[in-house]
């Protein structure tokens, strides 16, 4: 009964144990996300901001012959009529 009871105890120690360590690693990661997500985003705008715009791929290179033909036809339109068909 005794050792039972030191086991029910030391099981209840552990668990306690891993549910805070848990908390303590979720907090943590929170914490170095949204550093992480502040830092992309000022890059972004930063990136936004000075670089020039790039033209289209199509634009600089011209249409792509491994482009399936509808989807080709589709961007061609849109380009150039400003429609979307």
């Amino acid at each position: 009964q005794r050792l039972r009871a030191e086991i029910t105890d030391t099981e209840q120690r552990l668990r306690t144990e891993i549910a805070d360590s848990e908390q303590r690693t979720r907090t943590h990661f929170d914490v170095v996300a949204e550093s992480l997500r502040d830092d992309i985003r000022l890059l972004a705008e930063a990136v936004t901001t000075l670089a020039p715009p790039n033209p289209a791929p199509s634009a600089v290179f011209g249409p792509s012959p491994h482009r399936p033909r509808r989807l080709r036809r589709r961007t061609h339109c849109v380009a150039f009529c400003g429609a979307d068909s």
